[in-house]
């Protein structure tokens, strides 16, 4: 909702094996891609997987934030997700909401 709000942690489990993927130079990327409600373009949220922090801002209306992940922070199994506000937008008038989060993991051909 507002910048500064406590970070909510999100459990995600990969069923994947990121890393034998990444070894076997077979992982094309690995995106975090985080569906809401009420961001506007000039959001900021502050994403934590695991022990990787970035900050991701919100550069269109459509709602939708894709954070490419480092393959290293990647575990098969549950892994930790916190969200936090970094910022909100002057022109931000509805909360920022989180609808969904899923990890897209892609491999090369």
């Amino acid at each position: 909702s507002r910048a500064g709000k406590r970070a909510q942690m999100i459990p995600v489990r990969i069923g994947d094996d990121i890393q034998s993927a990444r070894r076997a130079g077979k992982l094309r990327d690995v995106v975090l891609r985080i569906h809401t409600s009420g961001a506007v373009k000039g959001d900021v949220l502050v994403v934590t997987f695991n022990d990787a922090r970035s900050m991701a801002s919100v550069n269109s209306d459509e709602n939708r934030i894709d954070v490419p992940l480092h393959p290293r922070a990647v575990q098969q199994g549950v892994n930790q997700l916190t969200l936090s506000i970094g910022c909100r937008a002057d022109s931000a008038k509805k909360p920022l909401a989180i609808e969904q989060v899923r990890v897209d993991v892609r491999y090369r051909t």
